[in-house]
């Protein structure tokens, strides 16, 4: 839709180069009405964000809360209705060292 392109575009405009802690509380009508949209912004938020950095987001008990990527890594806290949904761009993994043998005393 011209909407998800709109927001997808948005994202492209920005890079999160350092440490970021980014909140997101959509009006909850959007969610019934615009799931893809919102989750494509997740995804692209997701890819974009440093390592060590926070997505933290607001949403009522919806179908969409099952469909968010990488599901089970968010930490799900609920508070009454609401539920806040914390995930933290894991580091990328140390580079093995390198195992060639070196000649020594030569």
């Amino acid at each position: 839709t011209k909407r998800a392109a709109r927001a997808s575009m948005n994202c492209d405009m920005f890079s999160l180069s350092c440490n970021s802690s980014v909140f997101l509380s959509p009006p909850f009508p959007d969610l019934e009405n615009r799931p893809d949209e919102f989750l494509m912004l997740i995804s692209a938020l997701m890819t974009r964000m440093a390592p060590g950095s926070v997505l933290v987001l607001q949403l009522e008990t919806c179908e969409l809360l099952e469909r968010l990527p990488e599901r089970p890594e968010w930490d799900d806290r609920k508070y009454g209705r609401n539920h806040l949904l914390f995930w933290v761009k894991p580091q990328p993994p140390e580079p093995m060292p390198d195992a060639t043998p070196t000649a020594h005393g030569a």
